[in-house]
């Protein structure tokens, strides 16, 4: 018996071993079963997928090819119509010449220079040449005749009146004819500045009968050019332009000079302009580009026409020769004070110009 007992405990030990190690495995299989389970996605494919077709679906290059072109043009085209639309002032010389039917006498380009006697300083560069042009017209228009009286306003200040006198009695002196040049602008006179010269006695001492002509005349440096400056302030210049003094002026100076130029006050703000205006055998209105209101300049135009002033012309002032020679036909490999400046020193004399 305790041999037999004995064998059966070696094997119901081996038997317990042996279940226990199953059991484990078992627990292990569990387990391994469990955690691939929860790794398996939960998606099942029906179909694998082939190429059906090789054009791209998404993003659709024409169209927007197509929308990025009709941007380009709308977004530039509209901005354009919105400054034209919001802009008052001339931009170009057709719209001064669709305004009126009065002839233009010249056109006078855009200056670089700080000097304003660029007739005498600048003989070679193309604002000097649009005067000369000016002068050449001039001719035409009044057939060859001397003893002229030429009365250059403007619509307001800042237009380039005062430049466009004092340059085309400089280029008329410059061609021999005995020049004067009057400075009636007895409200803001600038002239005598760029002449050097006093303004303690002028036109105003002449008009008041505290001076005589000798003393009011005064040579420049410019050959065969006379200045009479506007002389002291004065309270009441219209008034003092609509006396008998002023038609003895204009008498005294006819006999003594072939031409007369007279800077006057703007015609657009000031009636004493008017007044001056029957004196002169052409007046001539003078438009900045970029400066002169579109309405002011019509509305001094139909103020011109209803005086009964029939002999009016007009010149288009600051035209960029860059710009525009290929309307005019100018070439400005020929005006030697233009081509010295280079690009830069073009925008920083602008930029000068403007400040």
């Amino acid at each position: 018996m305790p041999r037999t007992e004995l064998q059966l405990r070696n094997i119901e030990r081996k038997f317990t071993i042996s279940d226990e190690i199953y059991t484990f495995l078992l627990q292990k299989r569990s387990e391994a079963q469990i955690a691939k389970a929860s790794s398996m996605p939960d998606y099942e494919v029906v179909d694998p997928a082939v190429m059906a077709t090789s054009v791209a679906v998404s993003p659709k290059s024409k169209l927007n090819y197509l929308i990025a072109l009709f941007l380009a043009l709308l977004m530039p085209g509209s901005a354009i119509l919105m400054k034209d639309f919001f802009n008052n002032k001339i931009t170009e010389s057709e719209e001064i010449e669709s305004f009126t039917t009065y002839p233009v006498l010249g056109r006078v380009f855009h200056s670089f220079h700080r000097s304003k006697l660029i007739v005498n300083d600048h003989p070679n560069s193309s604002v000097t040449e649009s005067f000369r042009a000016i002068r050449t017209n001039f001719q035409f228009f009044s057939e060859g005749g001397k003893k002229q009286i030429i009365l250059i306003t403007s619509n307001t200040s800042g237009e380039g009146k005062t430049f466009c006198s004092t340059n085309l009695a400089s280029v008329f002196a410059l061609n021999g004819n005995r020049t004067c040049l009057l400075e009636f602008d007895l409200r803001r006179p600038k002239i005598h500045q760029e002449f050097t010269s006093s303004n303690m006695i002028g036109i105003s001492s002449f008009l008041i009968d505290k001076a005589i002509l000798e003393d009011i005349i005064l040579p420049t440096q410019i050959e065969n050019l006379d200045f009479v400056p506007a002389g002291p302030a004065a309270p009441n210049p219209a008034e003092l332009i609509n006396s008998e003094r002023t038609a003895e002026l204009i008498d005294k100076l006819r006999e003594m000079y072939d031409y007369i130029i007279i800077d006057s006050a703007p015609a657009g703000i000031l009636t004493e302009t008017h007044i001056l205006m029957k004196y002169a055998d052409l007046n001539v209105l003078v438009a900045r580009l970029n400066k002169t209101l579109k309405e002011g300049f019509r509305q001094t135009l139909k103020n011109i026409k209803a005086n009964g002033f029939s002999n009016l012309s007009l010149i288009i002032n600051d035209i960029f020769l860059d710009r525009e020679s290929y309307r005019y036909g100018y070439d400005k490999k020929y005006y030697t004070d233009d081509t010295n400046k280079n690009f830069i020193q073009r925008i920083f004399s602008r930029r000068k110009e403007v400040s």
